[in-house]
């Protein structure tokens, strides 16, 4: 899957308003105040803690990009029902147990 130009759009404006001191790097400091009132803030944050691959201690927007992307794309609502389906072997809209074991 590949993300739009509006997808990249919107969250490279979200990086620019969470980058405080303009610097091109998001600290855990300037994370945490941004997202300290957004819903799934906690748990957005620990994503993008988990994107610091270079392990500076701080998201540069590469990381960020690929971090936001990945999980925007893989929320999608045709993207989970592709994954369902895949899952779902018999075609019966529910995940049974022999299905789960078949895919272990």
């Amino acid at each position: 899957m590949q993300a739009s130009p509006d997808d990249i759009k919107d969250l490279k404006e979200l990086f620019q308003g969470l980058d405080k001191n303009g610097d091109g790097n998001l600290t855990l400091a300037e994370l945490r105040v941004g997202l300290m009132n957004k819903e799934n803030g906690e748990t957005i944050l620990e994503l993008l803690e988990a994107a610091d691959t270079d392990g500076s201690g701080d998201i540069n927007y590469t990381e960020f990009l690929a971090a936001t992307l990945d999980a925007n794309i893989f929320m999608r609502k045709e993207y989970l029902r592709t994954a369902f389906e895949m899952f779902d072997v018999d075609g019966s809209g529910k995940i049974d147990n022999q299905e789960i074991i078949s895919i272990l």
